[in-house]
């Protein structure tokens, strides 16, 4: 993930360090207790019913796969997309739940009665408990690296959102590893000449910065912006921090021409 600045390393271990201990939550020990209680589920039903036939086994190996796909998944991404720690985490619980643990509820369920109903009730809402700590992990995860956005970051291997000030646009600017992309626009960093943080006054008259296809503008508000110079057209970006999200761009395309040497 980090640079070969020291100094960046260093300014980016902690939260990184923390960041780690989030994601094994989310990916390895979560993931992995509920395949075990999955199942825990399976053999309360094998002890106190009348035992349990191998296709009841199969819910819990789908558990057990869904777990190890997203641990994976989180392995090989590059870069690393925060964004994107909380929807995976989200699809692979309901795998767990949906395809592992309450199939495996109602295997349990069906082979036991009295007393081991209740327990393989009680170890389905730890299931669905440990779902939702796979979630909320995920998601801390991500506000732990990205929150406060720091120039460092800029110098990292992480697919960065800068918030616009327009409310009518959802998405943000992404700064990928080679380009920047907005609305339904990319710009490479090969046709990066400056980028530059820029005040847009009151006056002259606010200047339109997206058009859609049927014509209709968006413009750009009196406020902080960032344009970026390319060798015959220029774009600009009405950011919410001209300072910061000038200067991850400029680190980031610094890379990428380190790495293009």
């Amino acid at each position: 993930m980090f640079s070969v600045d020291p100094a960046v390393e260093s300014a980016l271990r902690d939260r990184w360090s923390r960041t780690l201990r989030d994601l094994r939550w989310a990916s390895v020990v979560l993931p992995a207790s509920v395949s075990l209680t999955c199942g825990a589920m399976l053999v309360v039903g094998a002890v106190t019913g009348a035992g349990i036939s191998w296709p009841g086994v199969v819910p819990l190996v789908v558990s057990t796969i869904a777990a190890v796909v997203l641990r994976r998944w989180f392995r090989q991404q590059a870069p690393l997309d925060p964004a994107r720690w909380l929807p995976a985490t989200a699809f692979a619980v309901a795998a767990q739940l949906l395809v592992g643990a309450v199939p495996t509820f109602v295997v349990a369920w069906t082979a036991t009665n009295g007393a081991g109903r209740g327990v393989a009730g009680v170890l389905m809402a730890l299931c669905c408990l440990l779902g939702a700590g796979m979630c909320w992990r995920a998601r801390r995860a991500s506000r732990t690296l990205l929150t406060p956005l720091v120039p460092e970051l800029g110098s990292a291997d992480v697919r960065l959102t800068l918030p616009l000030r327009e409310s009518r646009v959802r998405a943000g600017v992404v700064v990928e590893r080679d380009r920047i992309e907005w609305a339904a626009k990319s710009v490479g960093f090969d046709e990066v000449r400056h980028v530059t943080p820029v005040e847009l006054p009151v006056e002259p008259s606010p200047r339109w910065w997206l058009a859609s296809p049927d014509g209709t503008t968006v413009e750009a508000r009196p406020g902080p912006g960032m344009l970026i110079e390319g060798p015959g057209e220029a774009w600009l970006l009405p950011v919410q921090d001209s300072e910061l999200a000038t200067e991850l761009v400029n680190r980031r395309r610094a890379l990428w021409i380190q790495g293009n040497r």
